[in-house]
Parts: structure tokens; C-alpha cells; sequence
């Protein structure tokens, strides 16, 4: 009955919709947490309404790099716009972040005979009405849009929205009440688009979910390498924040950038396997007999230019034997671990205790970065950006980076 109830308040049976609800043969399912629901491309043939928990709709890389499309709350219907395309294959996959509940319903139901036809006019209108009042900007990486003329007039429609908010939310599971934000007022019903280095996943989830608990404001995180996200932001020109590896990689995207604030200081190093087998005590000995290196990919992260950096300035250039180049800076210390190399160029905070260890050196002192905090000028909640901004210069914030090896920028 409290199903019923919750389902009620859904866009989809809202008004006379809702009579439709006691005609479908739907039914509940309880999903642990991390589990994932629809795989990219997967062909959809039953819609989803969140009940409880969260979701992510995201498209995920090999090398762990994740592109965010949608957060999906109590209330939200699963793909529900995929259904609505002639071919009803999912671009991105769903996960649950945490226990979630979800209604199930086959699609076919909703479109058959079984239906009277005025309480299937009246579902179809609201499906159009939630397709039209989804935050859909942030599907634009859809990979369906591929040609790029259409894309550009496709996400023109997409990300029109209603002034008014979706009356698609139902009441989440009790939670604390969000308390005020910095500036004083609960952020609920706002939310924020941010971009961050992939290398930085740990301390930036534990912030973003910090900042959600004490404000209220959603906050949808995209991770991925430097290149990619730049990519994103010149393309789309949306989002409200870029948390960058280097301040040297928020000069591609220079013009969309209202404000630059250091955060905490990004520390190379070189990092060999548990006991240095290969005895490796500076930059010069990776150019060593046997001595197997991995960096990050120089054209697409700010670790792989400061790898290549290192060995021009060492006289190293064609010396070393690199194996692998990868995409993200946590990818080197798995290939480290995994026994694919001896040493690699990598973040401090990337090595973790027992795993590897770091060659103590104060030539690569030299090459220490200052992580940024850059505000986009196609952010478009000030509200919610000025709070954030003030959090990330806050104690809780700063208490994060620091736990996780970082140091704090001065």
C-alpha cells in the first residue's frame, strides 16, 4: 500500500494516469548496493520507478574513468527516455549506489491493449512530460548522437527546461535534514555539474558527499583524464566547476573560466614495488638496464607531461623503457601492483601504504602542481557555486585532502 502511495506521486501516473496503476502487473525489487541494473547497450523492455536509494546513470570507461549523465533519486524513472527511442538501446549504465527499491513494469503494458485507450493516451502524455522536464543536458555524451550537426541540434532541444521543478520526486527514505549551506540557506532543489581528474576520485566523492549532507544541493561529479574533460567543457559548455590535476590543465578551457582557486598542492613521485628490487634511488635510474617504467599518457594527463618533463630534463628522452602509457593515474599504481613494470611516475597520493613505495628524491620536488578549484562561467546556480566554493576553502573540506596525502595549498 505505501508503494501505491509513493507511485501515486510519480510524473507518470499523475492525474488520470494513476488509475491506470492497479490495471499493471508491475512489482517491486531489492537491489544491494553496487549493483548494476541496465548495461550500456542493453535493449530495454520494462521502465523503472525508483522508490528508494540512489542511482547513477553513467557511461564507464575501461580505465575507471566515469561520465556522469544523471543522478537518479526516489521518484525518478529508470532510462525512461531511452524507451521513448525507436530501438530502445541504453547508452550508459545504471548502478545502485546504495540498497535501492525499484517498480518494474514491462513496456509493453503500457502500450498494449490491455490499457483502455484513454488511460494510455494519458501515460503517454506524461512521459512526454517528463522527456520535457528532465534535467537532459547532461546526456549530451550520449553515444547515439554521433553526428555531429544532429548532435548540436539534438542537445539544443534536449537542454530546454521547465522553469519549474519535476513534480516527479517522491519523499526519499527519512534522512538528517540538510543543514544550512555557508551562505546561510538550505540548497534543496538546487544542484551543481562538477568535473574532476580521475586521480582524484577518493577525496573528491568524500567532499561532494560532505557538501551534499551539510547543504542539500545535489552534486553530480564526472571523473575522467584531463583531456577528456576539457573536451566536454569547450563542447558542451556547461558545468559548474573543474577540479583539475595542474593549473597548467585549465588553460585549454580558459575562456569558460570565471575564477581559478588553488586547493591543495599535487605531488609527483617515483614509486617502485614493495622493497625496490631494482634498487631505484633517482629520476636517472629509470633509465637503468631491465627497468621496466609505465607513465600517464602525455597527451592526456598532466602526470604523463610531468613524466616526460622528468626524463627531458634528465637527459633521459628515448633512454627509457616505457611499456605503457595509461589514462589515469590510478591505472600505473594497478599495473605497478600487477607486476607489469618496476617504477612509474605517479601522484604521492596515488600510492597507497603496503601496495608500493616512494623513492625519496628532491629532484622531483621541481615538478609539484597546485590543484585548482576553477569556477565555469556556464555554471548556472551562483547560489549553489558560491556555497561550494566557500566549502572547499572550509575545514571539513580541507581535512579531506590532507587524509588522503595531500597537502594544502598556502
Amino acid at each position: 500500500m505505501e508503494d501505491l502511495e509513493q507511485l501515486k506521486e510519480c510524473v507518470l501516473f499523475r492525474g488520470a494516469a494513476g488509475a491506470a496503476l492497479e490495471r499493471l502487473a508491475g512489482n517491486v525489487e531489492e537491489l544491494p548496493a553496487g549493483r548494476i541494473v541496465i548495461q550500456a547497450g542493453e535493449t530495454l523492455a520494462r521502465l523503472g520507478i525508483l522508490l528508494e536509494g540512489t542511482m547513477r546513470a553513467a557511461k564507464l570507461e575501461e580505465n575507471g574513468a566515469e561520465f556522469l549523465y544523471q543522478q537518479l533519486l526516489p521518484g525518478y524513472l529508470v532510462a525512461g527516455e531511452v524507451l521513448c527511442t525507436p530501438r530502445r538501446t541504453c547508452p550508459y549504465t545504471v548502478y545502485t549506489q546504495e540498497p535501492c527499491r525499484v517498480w518494474w513494469v514491462p513496456w509493453e503494458e503500457l502500450r498494449g491493449e490491455g490499457l483502455p485507450v484513454e488511460l494510455r493516451l494519458a501515460l503517454l502524455e506524461n512521459l512526454l512530460f517528463f522527456v520535457g522536464n528532465q534535467n537532459m543536458k547532461k546526456y549530451y555524451k550520449i553515444d547515439a548522437l554521433s553526428v555531429k550537426s544532429a548532435r548540436a541540434r539534438i542537445l539544443k532541444y534536449l537542454t530546454a527546461q521547465a522553469a519549474s521543478p519535476t513534480p516527479s520526486a517522491v519523499p526519499a527514505t527519512p534522512a538528517a535534514t540538510p543543514t544550512a549551506s555557508p551562505a546561510g540557506e538550505s540548497l534543496e532543489g538546487h544542484s551543481l555539474l562538477i568535473f574532476c581528474g580521475a586521480g582524484m576520485k577518493e577525496p573528491f566523492s568524500a567532499i561532494a558527499q560532505a557538501f551534499e549532507e551539510e547543504t542539500g544541493c545535489t552534486v553530480e561529479v564526472t571523473y575522467a583524464n584531463a583531456a577528456q574533460i576539457q573536451t566536454q567543457i569547450n563542447t558542451a559548455q556547461e558545468g559548474d566547476f573543474f577540479i583539475a590535476g595542474s593549473e597548467q590543465e585549465v588553460k585549454p578551457v580558459a575562456e569558460l573560466v570565471e575564477d581559478s582557486t588553488p586547493l591543495v598542492r599535487h605531488i609527483p613521485v617515483i614509486a617502485v614495488q614493495t622493497g625496490n628490487p631494482k634498487g631505484i634511488a633517482s629520476p636517472a635510474d629509470l633509465a637503468g638496464e631491465g627497468v621496466r617504467v609505465v607513465i600517464g599518457d602525455p597527451e592526456a594527463t598532466p602526470i604523463g607531461k610531468i613524466a616526460k618533463q622528468v626524463f627531458a630534463d634528465f637527459g633521459l628522452t628515448d633512454q627509457v623503457d616505457i611499456v605503457s602509457q595509461t589514462t589515469t593515474a590510478p591505472a600505473m599504481t594497478t599495473a605497478l601492483a600487477a607486476d607489469e613494470c618496476d617504477a612509474v611516475v605517479v601522484w604521492k597520493e596515488n600510492v597507497k601504504e603496503g601496495e608500493a613505495e616512494i623513492v625519496p628524491s628532491e629532484e622531483m620536488e621541481a615538478y609539484i602542481k597546485t590543484i585548482p578549484a576553477a569556477r565555469l562561467t556556464c555554471s548556472d546556480d551562483p547560489e549553489a557555486a558560491d556555497a561550494l566554493e566557500e566549502f572547499l576553502a572550509g575545514e571539513t573540506a580541507r581535512s579531506i585532502w590532507t587524509g588522503c596525502g595531500y597537502e594544502l595549498a598556502e
